[in-house]
């Protein structure tokens, strides 16, 4: 068996410097150790690493495939929402993509750039037997590397099974390019002949830094694939035939192997560059007495010492400096130097990577959670402790009746209940809708969407993950929808109640039938009139002027242009009496075109008014006043316009003075005005 060179440092040594320098053999012989126990640690962590960045990316598409999972717009059946959420969640990732497709394996919605096709094709085998594992395990799985059936790629895919009813209802694929993973690996800006690779349980590559060869899908090496799912050093030769030391680590997310291997014959060269240094030191040594030799051996010592106690602190973080000139220790200390580095950037990486799904989360108003059974203890994510109004502080460890205390007092009981039957019941999804009290009293609506993790021996659950979504904007809208029908349904009553009073009254007043239909429409265009204006205001009220110049509107054209002089502040005038007063006013306006100032050329009408306060809100005075006509004369009978002037005039809570005088009818109406209305405005005046 051929001695290590270790053992030949050791040999050549002891036989060139003799005993007496036995300090320096001591001392390269502990060089050769460090050295490749260094090599072997940069080696394991850089793996380690790696495997980070990895798993870094793999947590981000989950992530994102649990939001799009949870789409209303996909429970709607709405693609064309879903495609811009879709697309919105990947907008920059040219490596990835979600694929939507039924359980059987037939795509509806690829967001790759595809060439024009009459239809989207079927799965791959591969990948539709990774489609119907997720949905019998009913939790997302991340597969190997298989050649994608639409874009002939070598993909691997992370499938998430998404069920409707407890029954399966679509599998969202996010698709992921082997070339993506093999560009994480060239990023990593790695030594010279240093080779890294990812591979997937089957032995096949993920993806290979060495770009030389199309290793994407290919087996791997017989002796890497004998190690894999093993973390640590081993040794094998690699696809090329070179003997290599290779470093292992397991993702235990996707379950593949991330290895990081350097040439055994790079390893050895400081090592043997250290031999030759050695040779000429110890024929110095031998030449110049123990006394030299024992320099020498301080000489050799001294940095490596120093180089381990700098290298701690440059590992804990502290700036650190090293200057040494034997080219071994210092192509070590910058083999540190690049390691920290790389693990700085990465850690930078990840931070970015959470960063960016926390500012998804936050536009999206949803917060994570994750309960575990075995420990009884949940953690929350801090979207939802911002959602809980809670201190940031306070979201890891948190009790199961910690997090029941936030759920309204009036739902509570619901909830268990319904969360009690989720867990003993055999499908592992939930969703539910409660109210919750945050800490400031503030009361919300949540959509709760999670699922359960259960062991696959025992059967009994051992997580419950999900995502709480705030929805009190949807229940606001519907609960104001349903305030609205009943609002609507409730004057949509009064109207008819006011057209049948209308109805009856015009008839009693007029036994002609077409001049019936004449007054009866003039009075319905009144109501339609003031409907309008309310319809406009959301059925908040009017303003008095708008009133008023809908009032007049149809006897414009044929009084002419100068017969209607308006004056008053903007007033707004309450829902229930605006329909009132635009009824009173058509009563006023007809009977002056049939028997007052409009009723002749040169006829005018004056209607003016203010306001004014008046204990908790205000009063309003409204004059009219005819001008330029016959002279007004007191009806021998009560008709239908007096009668309603009059019960106006009792709906409004108000007074009412009608005076016949020789240059016309004059009317003063005045009524209160809630406080709610009331309003600074500056006077107007209004002429036509």
């Amino acid at each position: 068996m051929p001695l290590s060179i270790r053992g030949r440092i050791a040999l050549l040594v002891l036989a060139l410097l003799l005993p007496m320098n036995a300090l320096i053999v001591a001392a390269i012989v502990k060089l050769d150790r460090l050295s490749t126990d260094a090599e072997y640690s940069r080696l394991q962590y850089t793996a380690s690493v790696i495997a980070s960045a990895v798993e870094a990316r793999l947590t981000q598409y989950l992530a994102a495939a649990r939001v799009l999972a949870a789409s209303p717009a996909l429970f709607a059946d709405d693609l064309n929402a879903f495609r811009l959420q879709a697309s919105a969640a990947f907008p920059n990732i040219p490596d990835a993509w979600p694929v939507l497709s039924t359980p059987d394996g037939q795509e509806i919605m690829n967001l790759y750039p595809l060439p024009a096709l009459p239809s989207l094709p079927r799965r791959s085998p591969e990948g539709q037997a990774l489609g119907r594992r997720a949905f019998e395990t009913k939790s997302p799985v991340i597969g190997g590397v298989y050649r994608g059936a639409a874009s002939r790629r070598w993909l691997s895919t992370i499938e998430f099974p998404i069920f409707r009813d407890g029954k399966p209802f679509l599998s969202l694929t996010i698709a992921m390019t082997a070339e993506g993973f093999s560009r994480l690996l060239d990023a990593q800006h790695l030594p010279e002949g240093w080779i890294t690779g990812i591979a997937d349980r089957q032995g096949r590559y993920v993806a290979r830094s060495i770009s030389n060869a199309a290793s994407e899908g290919q087996p791997v090496s017989e002796g890497w694939k004998a190690t894999l799912q093993h973390p640590g050093i081993t040794h094998f030769k690699s696809l090329e035939g070179e003997p290599v030391a290779n470093a292992n680590e397991v993702s235990p997310l996707s379950g593949w192997t991330v290895a990081v291997a350097e040439k055994q014959s790079a390893l050895e060269a400081p090592v043997l560059t250290t031999l030759r240094w050695a040779i000429a030191t110890g024929f110095a040594v031998s030449l110049l007495s123990l006394f030299l030799a024992v320099l020498v051996a301080r000489r050799i010592t001294r940095p490596i010492l120093e180089l381990e106690r700098k290298a701690s602190a440059l590992v804990s973080g502290e700036p650190a400096t090293f200057s040494e000139r034997l080219p071994e220790i210092g192509r070590v200390w910058d083999a540190l130097q690049l390691a920290v580095t790389e693990r700085q950037r990465l850690e930078h990486d990840l931070r970015l990577s959470e960063e960016m799904l926390r500012t998804a989360a936050e536009g999206a108003r949803f917060g994570a959670h994750d309960y575990d059974a075995v420990a009884r203890r949940m953690h929350w994510s801090p979207e939802l402790a911002r959602l809980l109004g809670v201190d940031d502080t306070a979201r890891s460890g948190t009790s199961w009746r910690t997090g029941l205390s936030f759920i309204h007092p009036g739902d509570r009981e619901d909830v268990q209940a319904a969360l009690h039957e989720i867990v003993k019941g055999g499908n592992p999804a939930y969703e539910l809708e409660f109210r919750i009290v945050r800490q400031d009293g503030e009361v919300r609506w949540v959509l709760d969407r999670g699922q359960l993790i259960k062991d696959p021996q025992s059967g009994r659950t051992v997580r419950v993950t999900g995502i709480v979504i705030d929805i009190t904007e949807r229940k606001l809208a519907e609960l104001r929808q349903q305030m609205l029908l009943k609002e609507l349904s409730h004057r949509v009553k009064n109207t008819l109640a006011i057209v049948q009073s209308i109805a009856m009254q015009t008839l009693r007043a007029t036994k002609d039938p077409s001049q019936f239909a004449g007054v009866f429409e003039a009075r319905l265009m009144s109501l339609a009139s003031a409907h309008s204006l309310l319809t406009q205001r959301a059925w908040e009220g009017a303003d008095l002027g708008d009133i008023v110049r809908a009032a007049i509107a149809p006897f414009v054209s044929s009084a002419g242009q100068s017969a209607f002089q308006l004056s008053g502040p903007s007033t707004d005038i309450p829902a229930n009496s605006t329909i009132t007063l635009a009824l009173m006013l058509h009563e006023l306006l007809s009977n002056a075109a049939k028997y007052g100032s409009l009723s002749v050329p040169g006829g005018r009408v004056t209607i003016s008014w203010r306001v004014t306060e008046a204990g908790d809100g205000g009063r309003v005075y409204l004059h009219w006043k005819e001008e330029g006509g016959p002279p007004a004369a007191e009806p021998a009978r009560r008709g239908f316009g007096t009668r309603l002037l009059t019960m106006g005039t009792e709906q409004l809570g108000g007074e009412i003075a009608i005076s016949f005088e020789a240059s016309g009818l004059c009317c003063d109406l005045n009524f209160p005005l809630p406080a709610s209305q009331m309003k600074p405005g500056t006077g107007w005046s209004y002429s036509i």
